[in-house]
């Protein structure tokens, strides 16, 4: 006497049968193709849809109560299971991987079910992203996982010329894959932004991940092409120095260009600005006052970047700075114009710094105080000190408008704000708006100051120029060059000082020296033929 368990693993309804013969099983199985899309044909069958044990004769006694999970059929066709389980392959079927959990439901799937664990196949499927799309995936492979995993796993390609979007402006192309233990599809392969600034086109770039879609963020710490070539996400200067421009996943116009932002962490799309942004994680998602960034205004074609700003200041222990900041290139703007702290160190007689600070507080009364009491400068001196730091240097600044820098800020002159745009017919960075001067030799200052500020870099060298206007009777040219630095003032005092003190701070190819005023005059009168 031989035992019978009977399953369909498709679910419609339960069916119940007390027959005693397999004659009087088949029996039944006619009665319920007559209303359900199952056609049972064979004697032995162990395949996916139907259970039998093997070699059963007709007279063979059944003895428990057997049970069928009856499925109606959604597939649009009958299903024939033959002789051995041979199951006809299914065409236009519709498939939920898995049952129980119902993480994706296939369409148009042609489908050739061996056995319970042996399935093979092919189907679409509606990818949703935030907007819930529904756009179509191909997966042309689909199998089970293996006997003791009866998971399933699509895999498809998407090509370039589909015109995918893993997220509503961001394409993709590559292998897809898709599991029924995972709500999310797999994605392996390129993204690009798909934006509107035709000037600085974006490149496709390596990316592997499950994401969500209705997050989808990722990951562009390393940025690689193709051909594993290594791409960038930065704000250059020209080695040539005839441009600057940004680079948002794609290849520097030179390798030897210098990058004055790096902006590399993370990158998405958000849809209430409607910026490509990539960054800084903690910046982004976590309220970092540090870190940098770097996003493309799809709408208004804007061009935006904040954090370190590098200029090559750092030179040598007698002429270093630091800048940080933000830049900033409208749309209708020919140029990029930069808002930055600058500290800086210049080697100068102490007695020098002496008499400039005297000089900006007794004569510089009808300055306008500064205002540094400001989330954008407290952002960019972060960038420099740690919150101990930082909390020391503005733990005042609310009340007195003071500050003390602090670290790696704390240098000879700190321009708490300045704003300097980029000049491509000259080839310089030029300041000519006032200057916010907070400290001199760690003294308080705490004026906006009238200033000219030239920044010009060319192939190897580079040339820093400040002119500072306390009055209309006093101000301080200082300019660094090729190793030097020369010195101007409408100040008798400080002239002498650099005659009797420069020549004696001399080391090696370094010089100090006074600046003739006809040094100034063409310094400014450039300027002004410019304005």
């Amino acid at each position: 006497m031989k035992k019978i368990m009977q399953t369909f693993m498709k679910k419609k309804e339960k069916w119940e049968s007390n027959m005693k013969t397999i004659k009087d099983f088949k029996s039944d199985i006619e009665k319920l193709n007559k209303d359900y899309d199952i056609i049972f044909t064979g004697d032995k069958s162990d395949g996916l849809e139907i259970l039998i044990q093997k070699e059963l004769n007709d007279n063979d006694i059944i003895d428990e109560k057997i049970e069928i999970e009856i499925y109606q059929a959604k597939y649009g066709t009958k299903i024939e299971i033959r002789e051995n389980a041979n199951m006809q392959t299914l065409q236009k079927a519709k498939m939920l991987a898995s049952r129980d959990n119902k993480n994706h439901e296939l369409f148009d799937a042609k489908l050739k079910i061996a056995g319970r664990y042996a399935l093979s196949g092919a189907a679409s499927y509606k990818y949703k992203d935030k907007h819930r799309t529904n756009q179509v995936l191909y997966f042309d492979k689909i199998r089970v996982v293996s006997k003791t995993d009866s998971s399933i796993i699509a895999t498809g390609t998407v090509a370039d010329s589909s015109g995918f979007k893993v997220s509503p402006k961001i394409g993709f192309k590559g292998l897809t894959e898709l599991s029924s233990l995972n709500q999310d599809i797999v994605f392996n392969g390129y993204v690009k932004p798909l934006h509107s600034l035709t000037e600085w086109p974006s490149a496709w770039f390596r990316y592997n991940q499950r994401p969500d879609p209705s997050n989808i963020i990722i990951p562009a710490r390393e940025i690689k092409n193709e051909d594993q070539r290594k791409m960038y996400a930065a704000v250059s200067l020209a080695n040539d120095s005839t441009h600057i421009y940004p680079t948002m996943f794609n290849f520097k116009r030179s390798y030897a260009d210098m990058d004055i932002t790096a902006d590399t962490g993370v990158f998405y799309y958000d849809e209430t600005s409607n910026c490509f942004i990539v960054g800084d994680s903690m910046k982004l998602f976590e309220g970092s006052r540090r870190g940098s960034f770097l996003s493309f205004n799809d709408a208004t074609g804007e061009v935006y970047s904040e954090g370190k700003l590098n200029f090559g200041l750092e030179v040598d222990d007698n002429f270093s700075g630091l800048m940080a900041g933000n830049l900033v290139k409208k749309k209708a703007d020919s140029t990029f114009t930069l808002n930055s702290i600058l500290a800086l160190n210049i080697k100068l007689p102490e007695e020098c710094y002496t008499r400039i600070i005297e000089v900006m507080k007794n004569n510089g009364s009808g300055n306008p105080v500064a205002d540094n009491s400001d989330e954008f400068i407290y952002n960019a001196m972060a960038e420099y000190l740690d919150d101990k730091k930082l909390n020391k240097a503005i733990e005042n600044t609310s009340s007195t408008g003071e500050i003390k820098p602090q670290g790696d800020l704390d240098r000879n002159i700190f321009i708490s704000k300045m704003s300097i745009a980029y000049v491509p017919s000259k080839r310089q960075f030029i300041a000519t708006d006032p200057v916010q001067i907070a400290t001199i030799n760690g003294n308080q200052v705490n004026k906006t100051i009238n200033a000219k500020i030239v920044i010009t870099k060319r192939r190897s060298t580079a040339r820093y120029t400040l002119y500072f206007e306390v009055s209309k009777y006093d101000w301080f040219y200082i300019d660094y060059y090729l190793g030097s630095v020369t010195v101007a003032s409408t100040d008798k005092e400080i002239n002498d000082i650099i005659k009797e003190k420069g020549p004696k701070m001399t080391n090696g190819k370094f010089r100090i020296k006074t600046a003739s005023p006809r040094s100034v005059a063409n310094f400014l009168t450039k300027l002004d033929l410019e304005d």
